[in-house]
């Protein structure tokens, strides 16, 4: 009996140590706030040292998609030129990174350049180009529409399949050709 109490009481304090109740991270997060939480995709590329481009995409049904580009343009290359200057054409493998449900391109590039697919595939050599679907924070635009007007919203997943993908598609091909 006094071995398997032993062993609970020392098995809570490696387990109270393995999982920080969730107010003290709440305290953390707050402590350590960093102006990077606010900053956007471009700026966030940019901050790690790399190029960055937005493009803007009109589906035929007239929403306004950002699409950001990293062109590939590895951390060393960088170092070594005197200009920042990138053509708008790569001779590059071409690489599209279409985010989830509620997420926006800056999914790809918020951890660090070892740990984030975006700069991991510029590193390798592609061409990354990030996609935004419409409606979220980097596509709130339409060429007739507000998004204050419910007609905006009025859109599923499947105009995301058939307007927005196509649409992005073409504009890449067309830019990277």
């Amino acid at each position: 009996m006094f071995v398997s109490v032993f062993v609970t009481i020392v098995g809570l304090q490696v387990l109270g140590q393995l999982f920080t109740p969730p107010h003290k991270y709440i305290v953390d997060v707050l402590a350590n706030y960093s102006s990077q939480n606010d900053a956007t995709t471009d700026e966030l590329i940019e901050d790690n040292g790399y190029p960055s481009e937005t493009h803007y995409v009109t589906t035929q049904d007239g929403y306004i998609l950002a699409l950001h580009r990293i062109p590939h343009h590895s951390k060393q290359q960088q170092q070594q030129e005197d200009t920042h200057t990138h053509s708008s054409s790569c001779n590059s493998r071409v690489v599209l990174l279409y985010h989830c449900f509620l997420c926006s391109s800056s999914e790809f590039i918020m951890n660090t350049p070892d740990k984030a697919l975006g700069y991991i595939l510029s590193d390798e050599g592609y061409d990354v180009w990030l996609g935004n679907a419409r409606g979220n924070t980097y596509s709130r635009n339409h060429t007739q529409l507000s998004p204050d007007n419910p007609l905006f919203w009025d859109f599923t997943w499947h105009e995301m399949g058939t307007q927005d993908l196509p649409a992005i598609i073409d504009y890449i091909l067309e830019e990277t050709d």
